[in-house]
């Protein structure tokens, strides 16, 4: 279980993020990005550390390398927490950074190995993303 302060920083911190994504904002958005980043390192190899507030760095960064970089800690902390959710989640994460990136074969890679981790937990929402995600894959993998 993530600890609720440090769920309240990171809820704070994305929703400055989203509001401040526009061109006009784009100051208050790399302060917010930078606080994040703080947040994480101070955290990292503590009893505080935590796959949300990684995954959460990751959706925010713009570079795709530097964000499945950011995933990748993520899915370790998580692996390390025994978190299989987090492990999912991030996963499915790489595999949607991969598709945005026209890597259509690690997608469904990083989708697969979600999936079989997804499977070990109740969060059907999440289930269900990876699972169309991998259908859809598939439908558009047999058209080309």
């Amino acid at each position: 279980m993530v600890d609720q302060s440090i769920y309240n920083s990171v809820l704070d911190l994305a929703c400055e993020l989203v509001n401040s994504s526009s061109a006009e904002l784009t100051q208050n958005y790399w302060h917010a990005y930078q606080k994040l980043n703080e947040l994480c390192e101070l955290h990292k190899g503590t009893s505080k550390d935590h796959p949300l507030q990684w995954e959460a760095l990751a959706d925010y960064t713009r570079n795709i390398e530097q964000a499945l970089n950011i995933y990748l800690i993520a899915i370790e902390v998580a692996t390390n927490l025994n978190l299989s959710e987090y492990v999912a989640s991030s996963q499915f994460a790489v595999a949607e950074r991969f598709l945005e990136a026209g890597n259509k074969s690690e997608a469904i890679t990083w989708a697969s190995r979600a999936d079989e981790n997804a499977r070990t937990c109740s969060n059907l929402e999440l289930r269900k993303e990876i699972s169309e995600f991998l259908l859809e894959s598939a439908e558009t993998h047999k058209r080309f």
